[in-house]
């Protein structure tokens, strides 16, 4: 899984409510062929207890809110040339905007 690797990886893209823009930017690193993990987790627990998974707030009028925090890591080394593809593509929500050289 990754646990007990040495290579080490650095986000580079963390955002939440974005899942288009996540696609956008893992399409725009799979382009580029860097290697890349993606991932995404819940940033607000439900409102309920007791493990209860069902969220009151998703019932409104509007529907299932969007609570997801989606990031982009890229192997160590790699984030230089990350950063510099996904500003050029205009992507939103990088974690280091000025990590540039």
């Amino acid at each position: 899984m990754g646990f007990f690797t040495d290579e080490k990886y650095v986000t580079v893209y963390s955002a939440q409510h974005g899942v288009k823009q996540w696609e956008q930017a893992q399409a725009v690193l799979k382009e580029a062929g860097l290697a890349f993990k993606k991932g995404h987790y819940e940033k607000d627990l439900p409102v309920g207890g007791c493990g209860c998974k069902l969220d009151l707030r998703n019932f409104g009028p509007r529907g299932t809110i969007d609570r997801e925090v989606y990031y982009l890591d890229v192997p160590d080394g790699e984030e230089y040339k990350a950063v510099d593809l996904l500003d050029m593509a205009g992507i939103d929500g990088l974690v280091i905007p000025k990590l540039k050289k």
